[in-house]
């Protein structure tokens, strides 16, 4: 029994041991390296988003937004000042 149980033992630690992989440490010139190509691959990647940019149309879409908003919002604002004027009509009742 105590021959079974070593045997399992010593084939555990066996397995345990072929499942460690000696991994390759990274130097600073790998490091460095790395690190560079993933700087100029962000640089590109902006500079080619901001060339697909077109201001003048931006400028215009933003326009549209915003006269959009300022329409939609004028009934609204229109509401809210009537709203606060007859506050201050019944604060002006309600004060002796």
């Amino acid at each position: 029994m105590k021959v079974l149980a070593l045997t399992i033992l010593i084939l555990a630690i066996g397995s345990l041991e072929a499942g460690l992989v000696k991994r390759e440490v990274a130097t600073a010139d790998q490091l460095k390296e790395t690190l560079t190509n993933f700087f100029e691959s962000i640089a590109s990647n902006t500079q080619q988003w901001f060339s697909s940019l077109k201001p003048d149309e931006i400028k215009a879409q933003a326009g549209q937004i915003l006269a959009e908003t300022r329409t939609k919002a004028e009934p609204i604002t229109d509401e809210i000042q009537k709203y606060i004027a007859q506050l201050v009509e019944a604060a002006k009742k309600l004060a002796p």
